[in-house]
């Protein structure tokens, strides 16, 4: 799930939080909500997904496409400015 991986000419505070288990433990808790609002908004794709055991990978690229091109928040701003 990881769309940054430390250089070794970055800050040594950058790479410390890239190895970081608080920042692994945040992406999983990202993955949940993100199956949660799946499961809770689009239940026959979330039950077809499971199904197939497509879920999972299905909610890695989504994450990694949105967090890597921070395509989600432009569209959140939009929404929240109607």
């Amino acid at each position: 799930m990881t769309t940054y991986k430390a250089r070794p000419d970055d800050d040594a505070y950058i790479r410390k939080v890239a190895r970081s288990k608080d920042l692994a433990e945040g992406r999983r808790n990202i993955f949940l909500w993100r199956l949660w609002v799946l499961e809770r908004t689009a239940v026959l794709t979330f039950r077809l997904l499971k199904r197939l055991q497509l879920l999972d990978p299905a909610v890695d690229a989504f994450m990694i496409n949105t967090i890597s091109r921070r395509s989600v928040k432009p569209k959140r701003r939009r929404f929240w400015r109607r």
